[in-house]
């Protein structure tokens, strides 16, 4: 069965990485979107397969909106959310501070525990 395909948005470059590295030694596929390329243009040409989206906590509002649109039957997970006010997707999953990556590990194998 093919392995999950995850997408991360994240400002912080390295940030991104750091996901791509953890999750990759658990054998999914991880692209991510990053720093200036963070645009809703870019999210409206992400790939049509992807099964679980990864926000920052600093993307904007209008950014996950167009990626959602694209990706409407992708998981949603939005990293530190604590001091987050702002949109709130019905169907998110949001993790709290202090963020870890085994939890999200732990979470995303969860999610996709059938699938691989």
């Amino acid at each position: 069965m093919q392995s999950p395909l995850i997408h991360i948005v994240s400002r912080k470059e390295e940030i991104a990485e750091l996901v791509k590295k953890t999750l990759g030694k658990c054998g999914y596929e991880v692209s991510s979107t990053t720093g200036d390329e963070i645009s809703i243009e870019n999210m409206n040409t992400l790939n049509g397969s992807i099964d679980c989206l990864i926000f920052d906590k600093d993307i904007d509002d209008d950014v996950k909106q167009a990626a959602r649109d694209r990706l409407k039957e992708a998981r949603v997970i939005c990293l530190p959310s604590l001091d987050s006010a702002g949109m709130v997707i019905g169907d998110a999953e949001y993790m709290s501070e202090p963020f870890r990556l085994s939890e999200l590990t732990k979470f995303i194998n969860k999610i996709f525990e059938n699938r691989k």
